[in-house]
This record gives structure tokens, sequence and C-alpha cells, in this order.
């Protein structure tokens, strides 16, 4: 499987959505996202397990 991963630090760490869009890791509430980049987000092949 491959999988790219864009990220920019000159401007605070940010990553590339799927729409194009950078999301900035320190201003989220600035960062616009749709709910596609949600649904196709960066870990859509990972399995998430709960611990008990």
């Amino acid at each position: 499987m491959n999988v790219q991963v864009a990220v920019k630090m000159n401007s605070g760490p940010s990553i590339m959505l799927a729409s194009g869009t950078w999301f900035d890791l320190l201003d989220p509430w600035h960062s616009h996202f749709t709910i596609q980049d949600i649904a196709q987000g960066p870990f859509k092949h990972m399995s998430l397990r709960r611990s008990v």
C-alpha cells in the first residue's frame, strides 16, 4: 500500500487534506475542511482498536 502525506512546517505544522486544502494543527478552528476530507482521512486504511 502506497500512502503519501504532505506536511509543511514553515508556517506551523499542517497536513494537506484530500480536498487539497491545508489543515493547520496549531489553529484547527480556522482550518476549512469538508465532510469528504474527514471520510477520506489519512488513517482510513488503519483499523482502530479499543483497549479494555
